[in-house]
């Protein structure tokens, strides 16, 4: 296991800023675990942020609500409250 991996999801989700960043994207561009890591990460984050906006039409559809915007990490708290 590459040692970078255990940052990985901090970097997709930018929380990382300055060197730490760009230390990680240069890494990524090297190492095919992390950009392996990083594609299944983004599959599996569209695939929940898609679940979580049908969820989010079901419920605001039966109350009569329009479905408000949020940025990705926000939806994925969402859905689960």
């Amino acid at each position: 296991m590459c040692d970078y991996s255990r940052r990985l999801v901090a970097w997709l989700d930018r929380e990382m800023q300055g060197d730490e960043a760009s230390e990680m994207e240069r890494h990524v561009a090297v190492c095919a675990e992390c950009r392996n890591g990083a594609a299944e990460f983004d599959r599996v984050s569209g695939a929940f942020e898609d679940y979580c906006e049908a969820l989010a039409q079901t419920k605001d559809q039966r109350k009569g609500i329009r479905v408000r915007q949020f940025s990705g990490r926000q939806r994925r708290r969402l859905c689960w409250h």
